[in-house]
């Protein structure tokens, strides 16, 4: 004949069950909460396209033969929850066209003009400015004729978080090239404009998109 169990033991069994219970049930609302989190705090995807890059002058102010070079960026937030915030910027203009740095090519550090940071809301476009000058030696002659092909690449060196809400995301370490990308004269007037946006929050057609 079987031992009865003692009412001790038989509590302890539906305490030990409770237990158990209770730790599956906590493990999987933490497992949903992480879930969500990482869905809702999921990096947007980034826009950067190059709308204008100009030659505004040929500076004889400065210099004879230095030519003052003029970019401006777009960055659309397509995301439809996420707030985009820029915390900085880097732009490199490359004579290699893919702008991997191949065997005899040069990079040239532009001058971001655009204040930092840029906060970008949802469905906004933000633009971004820089210059860079050019010397006789570094891709033109002393007159400030181009002495190689006009075609480079801009590389986009970007640190950013994103935000939905309250939360946000750690940093970001972004990186892309817009290629190809030709200087031309600008027009009258144009070099007054250059002050960093797309005209009307709009991107223009003719944009050269980075990847």
């Amino acid at each position: 004949m079987a031992p009865i169990p003692a009412a001790g033991q038989g509590q302890t069994a539906v305490k030990a069950k409770r237990f158990v219970l209770g730790a599956l049930t906590a493990t999987l609302a933490v497992a949903a909460v992480v879930t969500v989190s990482f869905v809702i705090l999921r990096p947007a995807r980034v826009h950067l396209s190059v709308t204008r890059a100009q030659i505004i002058n040929k500076s004889k102010q400065v210099t004879a033969g230095v030519v003052e070079l003029a970019l401006t960026l777009a960055g659309n937030n397509t995301s439809k929850r996420a707030e985009i915030v820029y915390e900085s910027m880097f732009l490199d203009v490359t004579n290699s066209s893919t702008g991997a740095g191949e065997l005899g090519s040069s990079f040239i550090s532009a001058n971001l003009t655009t204040a930092m940071p840029v906060r970008q809301r949802r469905g906004e476009v933000a633009g971004f400015s820089a210059t860079l000058l050019l010397v006789p030696g570094v891709w033109t002659d002393a007159s400030g004729n181009w002495t190689t092909r006009n075609r480079f690449a801009v590389v986009v060196t970007a640190m950013a978080r994103f935000k939905v809400g309250v939360a946000r995301t750690r940093l970001f370490d972004i990186k892309l090239a817009c290629r190809p990308v030709s200087f031309v004269p600008a027009a009258n007037g144009d070099a007054a404009k250059l002050n960093g946006g797309a005209q009307d929050g709009r991107l223009p057609v003719d944009n050269v998109d980075c990847a």
